[in-house]
């Protein structure tokens, strides 16, 4: 059965739009969770040369080890936006907020960060 030039065309379209969302998915996902799960400051006043980085918990990141290394890994991209810490930072303080902390994004933690040194 001969098919008509334009339902080739049309395959090719199809098919190419689904591979670049698919592509955009896995690329941006990182980007995504980064934005809508943490935010990096500077610390204002006496505590210069700190960041604080707030973060939240969910089923896939939780309040473990293995969700601090992924939180972990949104502070460095963070960083790296912004062109903080280019030899690396330190975690100086975690902790959980508390209903008396002045939280106004809502976030479950609170990361103090310095950054380090440059190597000698």
């Amino acid at each position: 059965m001969n098919k008509p030039a334009g339902f080739f065309v049309c395959r090719v379209v199809v098919m190419s739009v689904a591979l670049l969302v698919a592509g955009c998915e896995s690329i941006g996902r990182t980007d995504f969770e980064r934005h809508s799960m943490s935010s990096l400051k500077i610390l204002p006043g006496r505590d210069r040369g700190l960041l604080l980085f707030e973060a939240n918990t969910s089923a896939q990141f939780p309040d473990s080890p293995s969700g601090d290394i992924q939180r972990m890994k949104w502070a460095a991209g963070w960083m790296e936006i912004r062109g903080f810490c280019p030899d690396g930072f330190a975690v100086v303080s975690r902790r959980r907020y508390t209903p008396a902390d002045d939280n106004p994004y809502a976030y479950h933690l609170r990361y103090v960060l310095r950054c380090l040194p440059p190597a000698e």
